[in-house]
């Protein structure tokens, strides 16, 4: 905490060891507060954080900064004081000491991941070419990498993105360059695999017409024979070949 209170040391020596007093009143009253917690996972999640987050910004020399962290350790009291009678706060505490959410859920889906990979010691390719004759570690390398049981690793289930329209944002009739009807929203991004689709049916159509627009010229220029050979009074190729 001196590193803290070095901050106001340009101001005043008295006000830089009010800032330590305070400081170090807030940490203990923190720490008490986290004791007052019904579950023990719960005391001791909130009592870990307590203590690294004070012990990561007790070299902050900005008078600002730590005000600013002053201000949020305070607001972190109230919320703890308030926990005990408020359902929505001790739920939002459980959620992060059981790793459901924050940096907890992340150090337990790293762990998963390197649990998984004790499953199968193989290469990539070994293990895309084979997925079905897995090589699991040696018991003696589990016990150096510290893995009691492997397991396969489940990647989370993202929630699909759900995004409400607005008022304007109707249904409406369009047309494709081929006079085709389909549906779309007006002021709504299109998404990408549809624009791909359309660009794939519109570049497919505007084939056709090319081959359409060819077999109406080859018509063309065999009519036009045909009233050439009629002018001429020539009998027709096909017939000479005929006989």
């Amino acid at each position: 905490m001196k590193h803290v209170a070095t901050a106001f040391l340009g101001i005043s020596p008295a006000l830089a060891s009010e800032a330590r007093q305070a400081t170090l009143e807030l940490y203990r009253c923190l720490l008490k507060a986290s004791r007052k917690l019904p579950e023990p996972h719960q005391r001791q999640f909130v009592n870990a954080t307590i203590r690294e987050r004070f012990r990561f910004h007790r070299h902050e020399t900005s008078r600002s900064q730590v005000l600013k962290r002053l201000s949020e350790g305070n607001k972190a009291y109230i919320l703890l004081n308030e926990a005990q009678n408020n359902s929505q706060f001790l739920e939002r505490i459980d959620t992060l000491a059981r790793g459901k959410a924050g940096p907890l859920r992340h150090v337990i889906h790293k762990l998963d991941k390197r649990a998984s990979a004790a499953m199968d010691i193989r290469s990539r390719t070994s293990r895309k070419r084979d997925p079905g004759h897995p090589i699991q570690a040696p018991a003696q390398v589990l016990q150096l990498a510290r893995i009691s049981i492997p397991k396969p690793y489940t990647p989370p289930r993202r929630k699909p993105k759900f995004t409400r329209r607005k008022p304007y944002q109707v249904a409406i009739k369009a047309r494709d360059a081929a006079q085709s009807v389909f549906m779309r929203v007006r002021g709504w991004r299109q998404p990408a695999r549809t624009s791909m689709m359309i660009k794939a049916r519109v570049k497919k159509l505007q084939q056709w017409m090319d081959e359409v627009h060819r077999c109406q010229n080859l018509i063309d220029i065999v009519r036009k024979e045909k009233m050439f050979y009629a002018n001429l009074k020539v009998p027709e190729d096909l017939r000479e070949y005929g006989k």
